[in-house]
């Protein structure tokens, strides 16, 4: 919804910002190979200052920047 709202090609190449608690950074870390994969990421970075939303009882910050 990211890319759509922020008229992206589908196939854009993005860099993923994220701004999490400890137990969402792990997870990402986790399954960073696999995420960028799928969603055409070079990159997984934190970033502060994110709008937050509730994610499973977890503040959670998201942001894609098209490269």
């Amino acid at each position: 919804q990211m890319r759509k709202s922020k008229d992206f090609d589908m196939m854009d190449r993005i860099h993923i910002y994220v701004c999490a608690d400890e137990e969402v950074t792990a997870a990402i870390e986790a399954f960073k190979d696999w995420i960028c994969a799928e969603t055409l990421a070079d990159s997984i970075e934190t970033r502060d200052g994110l709008d937050t939303v509730d994610l499973n009882g977890h503040k959670t910050g998201v942001d894609v920047e098209r490269i």
